[in-house]
Order: structure tokens, then C-alpha cells, then sequence
């Protein structure tokens, strides 16, 4: 069903957002939202115990076993919807191996509040944030020759024709390495202030950057392979 494929594309992308912005617990600043007066929140939880007043209810509800992070435990990390991959930093050639549906259990599990951050989500080097799926920048800032190397070897391992990320802002939906990746992250919330566009793909034949200011660019695939 188109509308329920397209359903599944809005609420992951949406679950691969707060995966990065809220559930490690990292930017609490840069959300503009409020969890006030939500029922069933646990404001006594010790972990909230350090945190300024104003910022208990959010982390409540968006920490690893928060109300609505055990919400969002049953959306994947990663997607793939027929030859094409979304993930919100990008998958890199060690996480394609180690398995989308790996990533995924391991992700929302530690949403669910079940276990400790996954090596998956934090990377195998703590210093490096390129090295796992939800902060990788591989694929969407300064993107060169090595970095398209590695997003050959990562579409050949998956089986894959191109690769969606966001995490880097835009200043338009932008494609690299022969157009096999697309960097969709537009800044288009009121924090940030970019324009609202929307990368459309039909039938794994035609993409589009649709935007609100202007006309819609069609790419064929076939042009571009």
C-alpha cells in the first residue's frame, strides 16, 4: 500500500531524528520542545536528579526507557526499502557487515531501556563520532573519495543501489558519489530555519527534490548508472 509505505518512511525518519538528537542524552539544549504536564512520565527517576528543572520532563520522556523512547523501540535504526538504505548518519562498511537487522535489535533495545548504549549507536572508537550509524558524517560533509570508497563497499555488502542519510544540514537536498547517496538533512525546523523539501524516489526509477520555494529537479536513475 503506497500510503502505508509512505507512513513508514515519515515515522522513521522522524525515530532515526530523536535516535541522534535526544536519546543519548547529548543536546538537550538544541530541542525546542516540551514534555510539561505529560502523564505518566518518571520524574523522580535518579538519573533526572542533576538535571535543571526545565529539562526533567523532556529527558523523562526521550531517555533509554523513557515513555516515549519505549515508543519508538520498535522503529528501525536503519531501513532499507528495496535497493535503497536510510540511516540518519549512514552505514559505514564494519555495520554493514555486522547487519541491519542487528543494529536495529540492538537499538531498540537499548530504547526500550533494556540494556546499556549499543556499540552501534556510540561507535567502536568513543572519540570518533564518524564511526557509527546515527552520527556518522562519512556520507554528508566533505564528502571525497575515500569517503565514496567506503560507500561502495558498504552498498556492495548490503546489497544496495544508494544510500539516504541526514545529520549534516543542507543548504539544499544534496546527492555525492555519483548520486548513490543523498544527503536529505535541509536544517527545516523552526531551530535551524531551512526550507521545507522532500526527496521523493518512485519505484527505485525516478528521484525528485521537491521544495517549497521552487520547481522539483527529476533525476532518471537510469542516467545515472
Amino acid at each position: 500500500m503506497p500510503v502505508l509505505r509512505h507512513c513508514v518512511i515519515i515515522a522513521t525518519a522522524l525515530a532515526l531524528i530523536l535516535a541522534c538528537a535526544d536519546a543519548s542524552n547529548k543536546t538537550s539544549q538544541r530541542i525546542i520542545a516540551s514534555f510539561d504536564g505529560i502523564a505518566g512520565l518518571d520524574l523522580d527517576n535518579p538519573r533526572l536528579a542533576n538535571l535543571p528543572a526545565n529539562q526533567r520532563a523532556r529527558s523523562a520522556a526521550l531517555m533509554p526507557g523513557g515513555l516515549y523512547s519505549r515508543k519508538m523501540a520498535g522503529f528501525p535504526a536503519v531501513l532499507r526499502l528495496g535497493d535503497v538504505i536510510f540511516a540518519h548518519g549512514g552505514v559505514t562498511p564494519h555495520w554493514a557487515l555486522y547487519g541491519i537487522d542487528k543494529i536495529n535489535e540492538d537499538v531498540g533495545r537499548w530504547f526500550a531501556g533494556e540494556t546499556d548504549e549499543p556499540v552501534s549507536a556510540k561507535g567502536m572508537d568513543p572519540g570518533n563520532s564518524d564511526d557509527n550509524v546515527m552520527m556518522s558524517r562519512h556520507f554528508s560533509n566533505g564528502v571525497g573519495e575515500d569517503d565514496c570508497a567506503m560507500l561502495e563497499e558498504s552498498l556492495s555488502i548490503l546489497g544496495a543501489r544508494r544510500m539516504i542519510v541526514a545529520h549534516t544540514v543542507q543548504e539544499s537536498i544534496t546527492s555525492y558519489c555519483d548520486d548513490k547517496v543523498w544527503a536529505i538533512d535541509v536544517g527545516m525546523s523552526r531551530y535551524y530555519g531551512g526550507d521545507v523539501q522532500v526527496l521523493e524516489i518512485i519505484d527505485d526509477d525516478l528521484i525528485t527534490v521537491i521544495r517549497r520555494n521552487g520547481p522539483g529537479d527529476a533525476v532518471w536513475l537510469d542516467d545515472l548508472e
